[in-house]
């Protein structure tokens, strides 16, 4: 779970991003936006090992 906070913590500490971050979080929702980071990672580590 660490990892998807950094990442989230990357998206809210860049210029601009927090901004994007911010308005998607109001639309879609913290779970989501989490579960997506999550899926992501997982997506990511299957195509790693491949």
């Amino acid at each position: 779970m660490d990892r998807s906070e950094g990442i989230l913590e990357k998206l809210t500490t860049q210029p601009g991003a927090s901004l994007a971050v911010t308005l998607f979080l109001r639309r879609k929702g913290f779970r989501d936006l989490v579960e997506n980071i999550i899926y992501g990672i997982a997506v990511a580590e299957l195509l790693r090992k491949e």
